[in-house]
């Protein structure tokens, strides 16, 4: 048994589809040049199909289309119900590599591309995996292609088997009880059959009508008409030889009891029949020859009553054993030694007359029904007596005037390739069993043909003799074709059957020098090669000659092997005529045949003798040529030996070195695995002395960052209170503001004459204060200029604090590199980053806090000098009025100065209060 693979292809459903109630879906799924389709289902929005398409194939071809990325191509195609023309939707492809071996894949669904409902986007759930079939072997050594084909599953309970070995189809296992049977199905007349075509179809009647039927398995097509209004049509029956038990084929006929007849124009379907095989189960042994005539009627998919009828006949009886040996009409001539298969008249009459014509979609161009083979005749009992004798002569003179020998000649000249790109190594193949001969004739070596190239076809010719009437000659040539098949050829891979040529040998006999006394009818042409995967597809031509010769009509030759003493026994007359002879020994011709004989003797001796005198010389001459040869032999032999011995020395002075450098390769080994355990020490050592290091440095950075945090909390607690000071001394600010505002409300209500009364004292006290606000401005001066020195000084001790942490993280990284080793170096780097990296946060956080620090010191400071001015305006306002220009400016360069420093912003809080002065004094002014 052979594991073969089946590539599973399950087609589940489909959505996002468009109603069409008057259109079907159907699927066609073609891969590695094969086409399966499913079957018609309604056009809807979310249509069923829930079909399995299988491929069967070898491991090694699927490893081949793996590595080939093969795809399986899917076209989904709208048909429509009333002319059944097809329209493309879409299509989709699938990646073969994606199936796995009895897995069980879940569906997936997959969008249909270049649909043609690009709006709906419609998609179809597919699954494709892989499974193991157990098939057997066909026997490849055999002279006709044997194919040993279980049936469908309508057959498979019951075992029916093809054994074309004996021409049967067989039922169940072999038995002593099988029988044979013979089921004849007849096609006659038929009428009305113009009814069953549409008005609104568009079938042409060129392509012809015919009638198409199944019987075990086999397609069966009748000859092909043109006129439906005949009733009468080519009567035409298919035989098939049935052997098996009654019971198996009652069991049989009763589950499969139905024959459907299709009648079909070109690849449209018009109608179905559909008999009833009830009637031939009435006796249950099949004792007697049981039939099924009438007429059936036709009917169409769109009605369930039509006026057109069918006349079948169904014959089912036993094969009748045949008692007396036939003569068979073929005779083997003497002229060639192709023997040719006998024939039985009266089955190749049965035959012929049932040949099915061949299936397009068959994938075998062989398959026929199998019919009754030929019965091999015997060879008759020849009897010894004149009228015996002269009665079978009679006979034989009888059906030799029916039969001609007849030399036919088959040579196929060239082969053109006019489809396939890639080059193709091509045999062609063919068999025709009328000629005698089963076995199939193959042109060999296979020929490159490339793409519009044509070679000539080597060893192709052929001849073939055989004996048989006219009218059977004419009768096989018009109903059974030559088919050759073209075949390529691969390394390590099976053939594949590309193509396949039909010859018509009819066009032989349309000669007009057919007959003996014209010569040989020959006749050439060129016949189309059309593709096995598409009948319509042409791929090429071939180029063939034909011949045909009549060499008249059979003579059939009898020897009769009788004694001297039987010959006496026939005629008294010729036993007279015998004893007047006079004895054998005293003729002349006895005497020269003595001498001959005696001269032949001594022919015979001198011969022998001259032989032997030859067989010493040659002796000889080996003898001395042996020891000559013995010689050299030894001379070089002894030179051999010299030349062994001097390659001895060399080998034992090459060993020598060789152990020498292999105690030198051990000591060095030896070394090198004590340095490796003292490194690994070191090693090991080093990695401890580092971890340490890494970790004191660890707990020392904790513990200033601990530090550092105490630090920063105090200074948070001091910036607190500061704030809180800040906010008290706002309040009093507000306070004192609301004072002066009372006291300048005050004065405005005072009289201009008290006003005028106290504007000496307040010149005077203007003096005073003009003196006080002269040195508080020098003074102030000095105060910005210290200010702006201690800046730069924070800002200089803030750098040098900065580089002197580089400095020291700088002299930390270096001890630390000098310690990690050189494996443990990225991991190193990170853990000191990061440490850097938290320092320099720390760092920067608490420079921030130092900054945000002093400046509030800054403004407390601030606040504290404006809140003395004010208290001092407060005192002397009375006399200050002069004087606000100068104090707006003052506030104003002031404001300026802070502003240059570049410590401070607009958006400080001591820049925002000057702006608020400055406009109160600006109102105030106004």
């Amino acid at each position: 048994m052979e594991e073969n693979i089946l590539l599973v292809l399950s087609i589940i459903e489909g959505r996002h589809f468009p109603k069409r109630p008057h259109h079907k879906l159907v699927i066609e799924a073609k891969f590695d040049g094969e086409f399966l389709t499913t079957d018609l289902i309604k056009h809807n929005d979310n249509p069923q199909f829930n079909t399995e398409l299988a491929w069967e194939i070898d491991k090694k071809l699927l490893h081949q289309h793996k590595l080939q990325r093969t795809p399986i191509k899917l076209q989904v195609y709208a048909v429509e119900s009333t002319n059944l023309s097809k329209e493309l939707i879409g299509y989709c492809v699938l990646d073969i590599r994606s199936a796995q071996l009895d897995g069980k894949k879940k569906g997936e669904w997959v969008s249909l591309l270049n649909s043609k409902y690009q709006s709906l986007k419609p998609e179809i759930k597919t699954s494709l995996i892989l499974e193991i079939d157990q098939v057997k072997n066909d026997d490849e050594q055999k002279n006709t292609k044997k194919v040993k084909s279980i049936l469908s599953s309508q057959n498979d309970s019951l075992g029916v088997v093809l054994d074309q070995e004996n021409g049967y189809y067989l039922i169940g296992q072999q038995c002593n009880e099988c029988k044979i049977f013979v089921l004849s199905v007849s096609i006659g007349g038929a009428k009305n059959l113009i009814k069953l075509l549409n008005p609104t179809s568009n079938i042409s009647s060129e392509n012809g009508y015919y009638f198409y039927y199944s019987l075990f398995g086999n397609d069966v097509t009748n000859e092909t008409f043109y006129d439906l209004l005949s009733t009468s049509i080519p009567t035409e029956r298919a035989t098939v030889r049935i052997c098996a038990t009654s019971e198996r084929l009652f069991n049989y006929l009763k589950r499969k009891n139905l024959l459907e007849i299709f009648f079909c124009s070109g690849e449209n379907y018009l109608g179905k029949t559909t008999v009833s095989l009830d009637s031939l189960l009435v006796d249950k042994n099949f004792s007697s020859s049981l039939s099924l005539e009438g007429m059936f009627p036709i009917l169409t998919m769109s009605s369930s009553s039509s006026d057109a009828m069918l006349g079948v006949s169904v014959v089912l009886k036993r094969e009748e054993v045949i008692q007396e040996p036939n003569v068979s009409p073929v005779v083997p001539t003497q002229a060639h030694k192709i023997r040719p298969a006998p024939y039985d008249a009266n089955n190749q009459k049965l035959d012929f007359s049932s040949a099915p014509k061949m299936d397009e979609s068959q994938k075998d161009p062989y398959k026929e029904i199998p019919l009754t083979p030929p019965q091999k005749p015997e060879k008759p009992h020849i009897k010894h007596s004149v009228a015996q004798m002269q009665h079978y002569q009679n006979h034989q003179n009888k059906s030799s005037e029916e039969n001609h020998h007849y030399s036919f000649s088959i040579d196929l000249r060239s082969l053109s390739n006019d489809s396939y790109q890639f080059p193709l190594n091509v045999v062609c193949r063919y068999v025709y069993s009328f000629f005698g001969s089963s076995s199939p004739v193959i042109t060999h070596p296979p020929i490159i043909v490339n793409r519009g190239s044509e070679v000539l076809l080597p060893n192709s010719f052929c001849k073939f003799e055989f004996a048989s009437s006219f009218q059977l000659l004419q009768t096989t040539f018009n109903r059974v074709p030559l088919l050759v098949e073209i075949w390529h050829k691969e390394v390590n891979m099976k053939d594949i059957f590309i193509g396949l040529a039909q010859i018509r040998l009819a066009d032989v006999l349309l000669n007009e020098n057919t007959n003996l006394k014209n010569g040989p009818s020959i006749k050439s042409s060129r016949v189309p090669v059309v593709s096995a995967d598409d009948p319509a597809k042409k791929i090429g031509s071939i180029h063939v000659v034909i011949g045909l010769e009549d060499h008249g009509k059979v003579l059939t030759k009898i020897q009769v092997h009788s004694s001297a003493s039987q010959t006496d026994s026939v005629d008294n007359t010729v036993s007279e005529h015998v004893n007047s002879i006079e004895p054998p020994r005293k003729t002349q011709e006895y005497q020269v045949a003595i001498a001959l004989e005696m001269w032949k003797h001594q022919q015979e001796e001198l011969f022998k003798e001259q032989l032997q005198k030859k067989e010493n010389e040659r002796m000889k001459v080996l003898a001395e040529e042996w020891k000559i040869r013995d010689m050299e032999r030894e001379m070089i032999l002894n030179k051999k030996l010299d030349e062994y011995r001097t390659l001895e020395s060399k080998l034992k002075t090459t060993l020598q070195e060789v152990e020498n450098h292999q105690k030198d390769l051990e000591k060095r080994e030896f070394d090198l695995a004590s340095k490796e355990r003292l490194l690994k020490e070191d090693y090991s050592l080093k990695a401890n002395e580092m971890h340490e290091a890494s970790k004191r440095l660890k707990e020392q950075c904790q513990h200033q960052i601990y530090l550092e945090q105490l630090h920063y909390s105090e200074i948070e607690e001091k910036y607190k209170k500061v704030v809180e000071q800040l906010h008290e001394a706002e309040n009093k600010l507000k306070e004192r503001e609301n004072d002066i505002y009372r006291l300048k409300e005050s004065m405005l209500s005072r009289p201009e004459v008290k006003l005028q009364s106290d504007m000496h004292l307040l010149l005077l006290e203007k003096n005073e204060l003009e003196r006080k606000i002269e040195a508080v401005s020098k003074s102030k001066v000095h105060y910005k200029q210290q200010w702006g020195r201690a800046l730069r000084e924070l800002a200089r001790l803030k750098t040098g604090e900065q580089e002197a942490a580089k400095v020291r993280l700088k002299r930390q990284h270096d001890e630390l590199e000098h310690m990690k080793l050189r494996y443990l170096a990225a991991e190193e780097n990170k853990v000191i980053g990061k440490e850097r990296q938290e320092l320099d946060l720390a760092k920067a956080e608490i420079t921030k806090k130092l900054e945000e620090l002093e400046m509030v010191r800054n403004q407390t400071d601030l606040n504290r000098h404006r809140i003395n001015d004010c208290c001092d305006e407060n005192r002397n306002l009375e006399g200050n009025y002069g004087t606000e220009k100068s104090r707006i400016a003052k506030l104003i360069d002031e404001r300026d100065t802070l502003l240059q420093t570049g410590v401070y912003t607009t958006e400080d809080r001591v820049i925002n209060e000057l702006d608020k002065e400055i406009q109160h004094l600006i109102s105030a002014y106004r």
